[in-house]
């Protein structure tokens, strides 16, 4: 944020726009008077492709103001200070004629917009990885009758099996989670800053570590629940039926 007139932040499309950087100057023009700031910061800006700059009124003279009507005002209050508080204080010194937003209100609105949106792709996603998940462990039993049958014979126990089958399944889990985790992050930082150069640099951010830390046991918790159907397939084999043509 600014400290003081003479100083701006700016968008990152206006940067880009004017091939500038933050510490360079930024002339412009206010009212008729022509001003320098100095560009002390960068700030995230979704109208106008970010092509915006924000600075403090003191930095326009007198005069050129004077053209200008209170149209909106944008607080920065203190830290731990009581936005709604404030809001109440405004709206009421001004008998109603003020319209005061607190700016977490729609953030949060906004959050609390996209979670169930978010919430049923995770649970959509998950569904198809462990329906995909459980088809490939009963088609891999399946073509694999008669190797189950013969290690039965020579002494595999029935929780052998179970415990082989969904071995299987818990390392293809793994190696799911390993490789999505190094592959999707990169992915996905790269998708969000192409199609929204203005301010996905700014806007996108990856899980909490302790997220991605629980990522693999969940993920093996699954996947061993989801095993589980057919490794009790492969130990019901019988060894007399599956090789009576052999």
């Amino acid at each position: 944020m600014f400290a003081g007139p003479g100083e701006v932040i700016v968008g990152r499309g206006l940067l880009d726009a004017l091939h500038l950087h933050v510490g360079d100057r930024l002339p412009l023009e206010a009212g008729g008077a022509r001003l320098n700031l100095r560009i002390v910061g960068r700030y995230v800006e979704p109208d106008n492709d970010g092509r915006t700059a924000i600075f403090d009124r003191r930095s326009v003279p007198a005069a050129a103001l004077a053209r200008f009507g209170p149209v909106q005002y944008e607080l920065q209050l203190r830290h731990r200070s009581d936005a709604h508080a404030v809001q109440a204080a405004l709206v009421r010194s001004s008998d109603g004629r003020f319209g005061v937003e607190a700016t977490e209100d729609s953030v949060r609105q906004e959050r609390s917009d996209l979670r169930p949106v978010l919430y049923g792709t995770d649970v959509l996603l998950l569904a198809i990885g462990l329906v995909n998940l459980l088809t490939t462990l009963l088609l891999g039993v399946r073509e694999r009758v008669r190797d189950f049958a013969i290690f039965k014979v020579v002494g595999l126990t029935p929780g052998q099996v179970l415990t082989s089958v969904t071995s299987g399944g818990t390392l293809l889990a793994a190696v799911a989670v390993l490789g999505g985790i190094a592959i999707g992050l990169p992915v996905f930082h790269a998708l969000v800053t192409v199609t929204n150069p203005s301010d996905g640099p700014d806007l996108v951010t990856s899980p909490t570590w302790w997220w991605v830390v629980l990522m693999f046991p969940g993920a093996l918790l699954l996947t061993t629940l989801a095993s589980v159907l057919p490794a009790r397939r492969a130990a019901a084999i019988q060894p007399a039926e599956a090789l009576r043509y052999e």
